[in-house]
């Protein structure tokens, strides 16, 4: 839900950074095709909860910048320049986010209740949009409101992604038993890449030690 909130607002957040609102709009739009690239590269690399959290956090720091940008700085060409910039790459990482958790919504849902789940968090996430016009007409009352509620809410929904499992190289839940006991050793700061690595440094040492042991028995035994 605060995904697909912040994914909306973002999109139509184009208005008040000082150039024309379709201008901004396509400028904005440009993030959306090297965001899909960085999810096939990665997605299957460092896993959806990085994915997930990372963008989500890219996105509210920029974001928030944004805001506070908007309050300390008077309107000038590079002032506007930079806004523009910070909210491509803020909605860069709100794309991420909300296409990174399409996939991990439907990976955390067991199997025998994944299409009632699938859809029920489709529907309440838009039912949330519904949320994004008055968001972005805070504005009137305070010019960088909208980017600091975005902002928050990025960076409140990066928090939440670290709390749920990891689903990469995992078997997923089949049973809500499954889905019920799915992750119950995980930490927040448990990723996938970070355990491959460490099983790969283990897996290292272990070797290091046959070949150790290995070449003392052979020279005992000459």
């Amino acid at each position: 839900m605060v995904i697909t909130l912040c994914y909306d607002a973002v999109s139509r957040n184009v208005q008040g950074l000082g150039i024309s609102p379709f201008v901004m709009f396509s400028l904005s739009a440009t993030a959306i095709l090297p965001a899909c690239l960085l999810i096939i590269a990665l997605q299957d690399r460092i896993g959806r909860k990085a994915m997930a959290s990372a963008s989500l956090l890219l996105s509210g720091i920029f974001i928030s910048v944004t805001g506070g940008i908007i309050f300390a700085a008077s309107a000038s060409d590079k002032t506007t320049t930079l806004l523009v910039s910070l909210s491509v790459v803020g909605r860069f990482g709100v794309t991420v986010a909300y296409n990174s958790g399409a996939q991990y919504a439907t990976e955390l849902i067991p199997t025998c209740v994944r299409g009632q789940g699938v859809a029920a968090v489709h529907v309440a996430g838009y039912a949330f949009t519904f949320c994004s016009a008055y968001i972005l007409f805070t504005r009137s009352v305070f010019s960088p409101l909208p980017e600091i509620i975005l902002g928050v809410l990025s960076l409140l929904g990066a928090c939440l992604c670290l709390l749920l499992p990891e689903t990469l190289h995992r078997t997923l839940p089949t049973s809500l038993e499954d889905g019920e006991d799915f992750g119950k050793n995980d930490r927040w700061y448990t990723f996938t890449f970070l355990d491959r690595r460490t099983q790969s440094a283990a897996t290292l040492d272990t070797q290091n030690v046959k070949m150790y042991s290995q070449s003392t028995e052979s020279a005992v035994y000459f």
